[in-house]
């Protein structure tokens, strides 16, 4: 049905017309259809005419029992034509209905199709778009706090996962992951040759070589008091020498060997190690001038009327101890390049300070004076080759930088330099003190001022309480990296 005013199609029961706004009072009253059933024709005149009510769209029409049922052209034909349009309706323009052969009895405006304004719009339960987030009900969230899980199906972007968790804190706010996230150790890089490692190669091999081969050569040509002449190899200086350059080379092999593979500590140890065979190499070489100054004292010195001839020859062990000494240096250059803390905590600062104090304590002690010698005697006599006391004072002094720089740095690879720093003097100490060999050599060749080659208790207790603070050290950073 249409407006009957402005002739818009409206509704079953609409009260208003959406578009001019007339009221549609007893225009869009429900009505029922009917089926009109004639008894006679009626141009005939004929009483007979019912009207019988038929269910809705059981598409009745007007037929004439003596034309038909359904033939609605012959019963206007004998009607006498169509009916005159209807413009009763005010404000309405003429409606007129033509009906041809076989047309619906039913008006025109029945079959308008509408769709009632005042109806919810259906929502459409198959949409096209598919859902990309799954969200979990807010029953299933934890009650502490707020945390949600949105799976992210794959898009086929580059580095996207299936899942993205995004914890939220209990207070509300994004967690920002500062103090709480967990150290984990890097992942290895995997083995990368280092010159730490081909260094402690041709170092070990050196130091071999060392422990066998001619130091000095001393001749005369004619025997002289005070002049020792011969051959010397390393055992002619200390009992314990070789086996301590051997453990320097072992140290700095392995400690490069690690480094190769990443590991800041061994990288430490290697330094350390090779700062150690340069102290070792000092204080060896200072041994080794001593009676080469004390022939060329006598050589000098000598009143004889026959004279003699003095030749010194420093051999090939010679200049194998000399360059082991630079090659240890040079490996602790190299190996600075992996002082970093490599995303680790610090190790502890107590610990650190304590065995940096230990390792002071010591170097001090060989420095300590016995037999009432001055103190200052540490920096030359006379009659003893200042080669000595050099040597003496640089084994000290790499002793206090591997072992205060290394705890102090708290961090792996100090920890590495430290105990790689430890190994020649905790060896010489020990053979020492346990009186190992014919002619051990203590730390720093012992104290000035006696014969005795037993270290200093100063000594001992710096030795002891650094090898104590490493172990602590290492256990307590084990411990605490595997807690957090």
């Amino acid at each position: 049905m249409r407006c009957h005013v402005c002739n818009v199609a409206v509704g079953d029961g609409q009260r208003f017309c959406h578009e001019c706004g007339e009221s549609l009072d007893g225009v869009t009253n429900p009505t029922e259809p009917y089926d009109v059933v004639a008894g006679a024709s009626p141009a005939s005149g004929s009483d007979d005419l019912r009207v019988e009510p038929s269910e809705p769209g059981d598409g009745s029409t007007l037929a004439d029992p003596s034309m038909g049922a359904g033939n609605d052209a012959g019963w206007w034909a004998a009607s006498g034509g169509a009916p005159e349009p209807i413009d009763d309706l005010p404000g309405t323009e003429p409606i007129g209905v033509t009906p041809g052969p076989g047309a619906a009895t039913l008006s025109s405006l029945d079959a308008v199709p509408y769709e009632p304004m005042d109806q919810t719009p259906s929502l459409d339960t198959n949409p096209e778009f598919e859902r990309t987030t799954a969200m979990a009900p807010m029953s299933a969230a934890p009650a502490a706090g707020l945390g949600t899980t949105d799976e992210l199906p794959p898009n086929g972007a580059p580095g996207v996962g299936s899942t993205a968790q995004m914890a939220v804190t209990e207070a509300g706010g994004l967690f920002d992951g500062g103090a709480d996230v967990q150290d984990y150790e890097p992942v290895p890089e995997g083995f990368r040759l280092r010159a730490a490692f081909v260094f402690g190669v041709l170092t070990m091999i050196a130091t071999l070589m060392a422990g066998v081969a001619d130091i000095i050569d001393i001749r005369t040509t004619r025997p002289v008091d005070g002049i020792i002449v011969g051959i010397r190899a390393l055992d002619d200086f200390g009992s314990n020498l070789a086996v301590a350059g051997f453990i320097g080379a072992a140290m700095m092999l392995v400690g490069g060997l690690l480094s190769c593979f990443g590991l800041r500590w061994g990288a430490g140890i290697a330094g350390g190690a090779g700062l150690s065979l340069t102290g070792w190499a000092a204080v060896t070489l200072g041994l080794v001038e001593a009676p080469i100054h004390s022939a060329e004292g006598v050589t000098l010195n000598a009143g004889e009327v026959t004279p003699f001839t003095l030749s010194v020859t420093r051999d090939l062990g010679y200049f194998l101890i000399l360059s082991i000494g630079i090659i240890g240096l040079l490996v602790f250059l190299m190996t600075l390049r992996m002082a970093g803390t490599g995303g680790r905590r610090g190790l502890n600062p107590w610990v650190a300070a304590v065995g940096a104090l230990a390792a002071v304590v010591l170097a001090a002690g060989p420095l300590i004076t016995l037999g009432g010698a001055p103190l200052d005697a540490n920096l030359g006599t006379v009659g003893i080759p200042k080669e000595f006391f050099a040597g003496r004072l640089v084994q000290l002094g790499l002793i206090v930088v591997t072992g205060v720089i290394g705890f102090l740095s708290v961090r792996t690879y100090g920890l590495g330099l430290a105990f790689g720093g430890l190994g020649v003097a905790t060896w010489m100490w020990v053979t020492s003190l346990a009186d190992l060999g014919d002619l051990p050599v203590s730390v720093a060749v012992g104290n000035l001022g006696t014969r005795d080659t037993t270290p200093h208790a100063v000594t001992t207790v710096g030795v002891t309480a650094s090898l104590a603070l490493l172990i602590i050290a290492a256990t307590v950073a084990t411990v605490t990296r595997r807690r957090v």
